[in-house]
């Protein structure tokens, strides 16, 4: 057994990226149950985040060579 700890973020994000142009940012919540996760009644969210999660996808993928 691994003992893990969650890191308490205010927003999460998941990206589905296919090739290299193609994404699509979602809201997240870990905390509610499994088919609820996808946030699709949250705040908005501010641009200058969007932007932000935008360029670390974009690093990321070149971190694994894609």
């Amino acid at each position: 057994m691994t003992l893990q700890t969650g890191v308490d973020f205010k927003e999460y994000f998941r990206c589905y990226v296919v090739g290299r142009e193609k994404v699509h940012i979602m809201q997240y919540d870990p905390r509610r149950p499994a088919r609820e996760r996808y946030v699709l009644d949250g705040p908005p969210v501010a641009m200058p985040l969007l932007a932000r999660v935008e360029s670390d996808r974009a690093e990321a993928l070149c971190g694994v060579g894609l």
